[in-house]
């Protein structure tokens, strides 16, 4: 299968609507915002602006586009909506924030004129960012279990008309859940189809484009670094997580840090230890996770409790300073 004729928009043409719906939101705020230019040019990243400056294409080509978090947003789920290289960084953060982006986003500029994110335009960006959330709707990714799928969210995901899809799906004998009622014919989001008749449906199309799989060994190091970077987490729950995606247990740790079973014990439960970098670095080894990430993490977590910490530690200090009973 070539997957290049199954990608119905490059990626130069997702970054000309993405310039498009920064110049507009710029737009928006240069006319109803402070009234100073510096605000729109601390927007765009640019200097020297005048009025009017979206007139050229060549003043709107020197917008660093790259600096802009919806250009990264952009970038990671364009690439997983139609499975391209690094389509593993799209994470459950890009999941939420796409809602906002389709419905938060400027539709229109100061003049009324319509954005790519207005839908009447059915823009490539949209139809991209469609695309990607009905994809992690089918596979469950990132929500709560796979989701019974639209038929505008079929025909994304097989590149294929609203009427195609309908045509396709009753000559088969898929049966749909509800109607379009109100709806026009070529709307197709109220009638859906369950999860399972989709799958088997999309796996018919020639334009469906599958899930790519993780190798075993990248998915746990992918799912060690999911545990790492989620800010929400306790340090117990992380350790706890860690443990649990890759098997290692407490005795093993005691091994690799050469620390007492009470020590390592602790840590697992949050509690405060005696601070020994080296060992943190052995567990972060044991992990399969990135030192630079795991260590400071649980740096920081013993020494957010240094008043209790030092407490300890001098308490110790003044039992080991006390003459023994023979």
């Amino acid at each position: 299968m070539n997957k290049a004729k199954n990608i119905p928009y490059s990626w130069a043409e997702i970054e000309d609507d993405i310039q498009m719906a920064i110049i507009a939101q710029a737009d928006i705020l240069g006319t109803y915002g402070p009234n100073s230019l510096e605000v729109v040019e601390a927007y765009l990243g640019v200097s020297g602006i005048t009025i009017g400056f979206q007139e050229t294409q060549e003043e709107m080509d020197s917008i660093p586009l790259e600096r802009h978090l919806i250009y990264g947003l952009c970038q990671r789920a364009y690439k997983y909506a139609y499975q391209l290289d690094g389509w593993e960084e799209f994470s459950e953060e890009c999941w939420y924030e796409i809602p906002g982006l389709l419905n938060g986003f400027p539709r229109t500029d100061m003049h009324g004129e319509l954005s790519p994110f207005d839908p009447q335009l059915r823009s490539p960006i949209r139809t991209m960012l469609k695309t990607c959330f009905a994809r992690a709707m089918l596979y469950g990714e990132l929500c709560s279990g796979p989701c019974d799928l639209s038929i505008k969210d079929l025909s994304l995901l097989a590149n294929m008309t609203i009427p195609a899809v309908r045509t396709s799906l009753s000559k088969e004998g898929f049966r749909l859940d509800g109607r379009d009622i109100g709806q026009r014919p070529d709307h197709g989001d109220s009638a859906t189809l369950a999860s399972d008749d989709a799958h088997i449906w999309l796996s018919r199309r020639r334009g469906f484009i599958p899930n790519r799989k993780i190798p075993e060994a990248d998915h746990q190091s992918l799912q060690v670094q999911e545990v790492l970077t989620n800010t929400d987490l306790a340090f117990d729950k992380v350790m706890l997580r860690l443990m649990q995606i890759t098997g290692v247990k407490q005795t093993t740790l005691v091994d690799v840090t050469g620390m007492s079973i009470e020590w390592v014990s602790a840590l697992v439960k949050g509690d405060y230890v005696a601070c020994d970098a080296e060992a943190l670095c052995a567990i972060a080894r044991v992990f399969d996770a990135k030192e630079a990430n795991f260590t400071p993490l649980a740096l920081r977590h013993l020494l957010s409790h240094s008043d209790r910490f030092g407490f300890l530690l001098k308490k110790t200090r003044e039992n080991k300073s006390k003459p023994r009973i023979q």
